[in-house]
């Protein structure tokens, strides 16, 4: 954890971010997807918005979307090494 409340914690089975300077705080489902960019073009043609991706290095990519009622979630790629 950093002095601003930001970090994460990992268990055998999921790793969780923590943003403490997010100005709306709140919860973010990030559906683990094998390919990214495939992934954003699906959300887009269902009707869905995805926003740039992100590389975070040894995290991954992902980015943030939301479904056509407003919802937001996000997708995550794993790092080709994990």
């Amino acid at each position: 954890m950093s002095n601003g409340g930001d970090g994460w914690f990992q268990t055998p089975t999921m790793k969780v971010g923590l943003h403490g300077n997010d100005p709306t705080p709140g919860f973010t489902v990030f559906f683990g997807v094998e390919n990214l960019d495939e992934s954003m073009g699906e959300v887009v043609r269902l009707g869905g918005t995805a926003g740039a991706p992100t590389d975070e290095p040894g995290f991954g990519r992902f980015c943030m979307c939301i479904d056509p009622s407003g919802l937001k979630f996000g997708l995550h790629q794993r790092p080709a090494n994990d």
